[in-house]
């Protein structure tokens, strides 16, 4: 889209409204599924296999799967078809006896989750014009936050109600419920035609492997959270459990992205990318030595606010040096480094919470958004491609 081209609301709004329902889903099961898992194995390296290593895998194969589905075509069949994949991984998971099986369904909803964040993510880039993409990006962040505030609190009173399995009808429910969402969203054309699939031409983006390499070191710290900040909280007494932690930083993400909207384009991009890992990092020692309730709200907050901070930057960013004839590629590039981060960091540090405890792998886990500090400060500008129209 050209420089300063209206935003088209209508259609925007449909798809925030589409991806709010879904990403719900997701978050219902965020701060229960490490301990449900924990019902087929007590090795905390196994449960952040079953947890964040299996769904990585399957993000990782839906990334190149949405490229090729989606360069030159509409982006919503493929946002359907993922809140699909994983509406149905999320109904059989009750049934399993083995961790083999919760390992393959996860993967399978990691598959979905994967063609969902790549299809929407692409959607909102097309729809937003260059000098408010930053915005855009930040508010559909906020969006999904929104849903992650929501998601866990749901979670935890339907585990809390009726049972952990019900946690998981829910999440289906939901995604199913996003598919109809989607139907009504009105898409506009993508404007590229559809050419021979090559993911050669992202290798030339300048400035795309450093990008890459940021958001690899920037989102490890997320899968070691993912996988034991809810095991580390299981034996805390006090208010702050693992779905009232995901809450309040659901919630820092989408008071910062909603105030910062405009800022986002008119500040620069490196100065939030920056902020943002450097909060991160705060955040994980936090995560490793806060006992308190305080502390760990605390946290929480400031959680929330490096991951308000950063990851609307590293997208707008991406859009900002891929060309829009490679632009499903190259997000798909781009996220790989998110799955990859994601699988890693929740078995990476397994070893160091079973020698340990969970509070040790968390607390390791601040080194790993410091490097992409260095390489967002350090590494100069990301130079930006011409306005398309």
């Amino acid at each position: 889209m050209s420089q300063d081209a209206p935003i088209p609301w209508a259609r925007v709004i449909g798809l925030y409204a589409a991806t709010l329902i879904v990403y719900t889903g997701f978050g219902v099961i965020q701060p229960i599924f490490p301990v449900w898992a924990g019902q087929f194995s007590t090795s905390m390296t196994q449960i952040g296999l079953a947890t964040t290593l299996s769904a990585g895998i399957g993000l990782i194969a839906a990334r190149p799967l949405a490229a090729w589905l989606m360069e030159g075509r509409r982006r919503s069949p493929t946002l359907a078809l993922g809140a699909l994949v994983s509406a149905v991984s999320a109904f059989v998971m009750p049934s399993l006896v083995t961790l083999t099986a919760v390992v393959i369904a996860r993967a399978t909803q990691g598959l979905g989750f994967g063609l969902v964040a790549t299809a929407a993510l692409a959607a909102v880039l097309d729809m937003a014009p260059v000098s408010r993409r930053g915005q855009l990006v930040g508010y559909f962040g906020a969006s999904t936050a929104l849903a992650l505030f929501i998601g866990p609190l749901v979670g935890g009173m339907v585990a809390a109600r009726w049972s952990l399995d019900a946690t998981f009808y829910v999440t289906g429910g939901l995604c199913l419920s996003g598919i109809g969402a989607v139907f009504f969203l009105r898409e506009a054309t993508v404007g590229t035609t559809r050419q021979g699939f090559s993911f050669a031409v992202v290798l030339e983006v300048p400035g795309l492997m450093r990008l890459t390499a940021t958001h690899f070191f920037g989102i490890l710290i997320h899968g070691v959270l993912l996988t034991y900040l809810p095991l580390r909280l299981a034996g805390h007494g006090g208010w702050v459990q693992a779905d009232i932690f995901f809450a309040l930083e659901a919630g820092a993400v989408v008071l910062v992205r909603l105030l910062f909207g405009r800022r986002f384009d008119g500040l620069g991009r490196r100065i939030f990318l920056a902020m943002g890992l450097l909060s991160l990092s705060v955040a994980g020692v936090g995560l490793g030595f806060a006992e308190t309730d305080v502390g760990l709200a605390a946290t929480a907050v400031i959680y929330g606010v490096g991951f308000g901070f950063y990851l609307p930057m590293i997208y707008a960013t991406a859009g900002d040096i891929i060309p829009l004839n490679a632009r499903v590629r190259g997000l798909a590039f781009v996220l790989l480094a998110f799955d990859l981060a994601v699988a890693g960091g929740g078995i990476a540090l397994g070893p160091v919470a079973d020698a340990f405890d969970p509070a040790a792998a968390l607390g390791w886990a601040a080194l790993f958004p410091a490097v992409g500090f260095v390489l967002v400060t350090f590494g100069g500008p990301f130079p930006r491609v011409a306005p398309q129209p």
